[in-house]
């Protein structure tokens, strides 16, 4: 399995100067490692949290790494949360007091209705954002899939040569292997997660 390095070594060897390139290719690298594990279900990004909600409190501001939920549920309860829409969460009675059965995402923060009426133990699973890597870190993403990593950092650094050819190809295949990536991964997993509503419908616009 490559490191950081290792990547960035890769991508540098295409012509690109390590003195002026080498910070900006391992900030792309990193930057692909989070973009794939908010649009794919890789399997070591799964992670379960536990947390709490007291009686009239009816929101709960999401872990820092949080990037996609799997589902949600009240613990001892059989059936997990059902995420809506936040027109149909508005339409909600804000008095109404229970144990909660739905939940919208806001940015950061978790809303859920009815509003608890007692404290509550929740369980979350969800997809985490990766760390940053450092040099001689090695990526989440499984080994096989790892050259999207260099795809991305390709296309941001002949974008930053003006050579948008080579760039847009770069891109193209990005996208390519990640559908590919999605799909294989999708299909080894029970139940495939829909995007937060709210947050990464299309690619960050830095990526255009």
């Amino acid at each position: 399995m490559s490191t950081l390095l290792e990547i960035t070594n890769k991508v540098l060897s295409y012509g690109f100067s390590s003195a002026r390139y080498l910070d900006d290719v391992q900030d792309w690298i990193n930057e692909a490692q989070g973009y794939i594990v908010r649009q794919a279900n890789i399997p070591a990004a799964n992670t379960v949290h536990t947390f709490s909600v007291s009686l009239g409190d009816n929101s709960y501001t999401l872990p820092s790494d949080f990037a996609r939920i799997i589902d949600v549920y009240v613990e001892n309860e059989e059936d997990v949360l059902e995420e809506i829409s936040i027109n149909d969460f508005d339409g909600l009675d804000p008095d109404d007091r229970g144990t909660p059965i739905v939940y919208i995402v806001i940015g950061n923060v978790m809303y859920f209705a009815p509003t608890p009426d007692n404290t509550y133990t929740i369980k979350m699973r969800y997809y985490k954002l990766p760390a940053t890597m450092d040099a001689n870190d090695t990526p989440e993403i499984p080994e096989q899939y790892q050259y999207l990593l260099e795809t991305y950092a390709l296309h941001k650094a002949f974008r930053r040569e003006s050579d948008f050819e080579a760039s847009q190809f770069y891109r193209n295949q990005f996208f390519e292997d990640l559908a590919r990536l999605k799909g294989e991964l999708h299909r080894n997993t029970r139940a495939v997660p829909g995007q937060v509503k709210g947050t990464w419908h299309g690619f960050p616009p830095y990526y255009e």
